[in-house]
């Protein structure tokens, strides 16, 4: 199990962002970009927001 764990998450970037409409295959992860850290601060923004209204266990902090 652990080989299979690894093989499917542990091998991506913390954090991945396409442009898809450049790179519709994903293949170039623009997430590191400059360009592009507007665009990501969004996202983060919105999946946070959504993570903490559906109760995602992910977002809660441990002690609160």
């Amino acid at each position: 199990t652990t080989r299979f764990a690894w093989l499917a998450f542990l091998q991506h970037p913390v954090e991945e962002l396409y442009d898809l409409a450049k790179d519709p295959d994903q293949l170039h992860n623009v997430a590191g970009d400059e360009n592009y850290s507007k665009a990501k601060e969004k996202l983060r923004v919105r999946l946070d927001t959504e993570l903490i209204e559906t109760q995602d266990p992910r977002m809660v902090v441990i002690g609160e």
